[in-house]
């Protein structure tokens, strides 16, 4: 087994081809029988009320809605401080932040 990298696809369909010469010196060479599409994935996207409204005494959640083709970590910050985190996910999910109010 041999590794190439790193490999970048073209848009669109394509056939991937194997040549190589084997343990005897003959010459071989393999196309992939069907063609293969190449997948363009972006980033994590996050969605958030931009605003949420709490009172000093009272307890509060905050939630955000993560949609990502791969696994993401997830920190809570507040300003530069970070209040949670490192959160490790896979995809999507929801994710709720308590906030105490004491």
């Amino acid at each position: 087994m041999y590794f190439v990298g790193p490999f970048v696809p073209p848009k669109g369909l394509f056939f991937v081809r194997v040549k190589g010469v084997d343990e005897d010196d003959y010459e071989f060479q393999r196309i992939a029988p069907t063609a293969i599409g190449s997948v363009n994935v972006g980033g994590p996207r996050a969605y958030m009320n931009p605003t949420t409204t709490a009172f000093a005494t009272t307890d509060a959640n905050l939630t955000c809605t993560i949609e990502s083709a791969s696994p993401f970590t997830l920190y809570w910050m507040k300003g530069s401080e970070r209040i949670g985190g490192p959160l490790f996910y896979q995809y999507v999910t929801e994710l709720i932040f308590f906030l105490n109010s004491s």
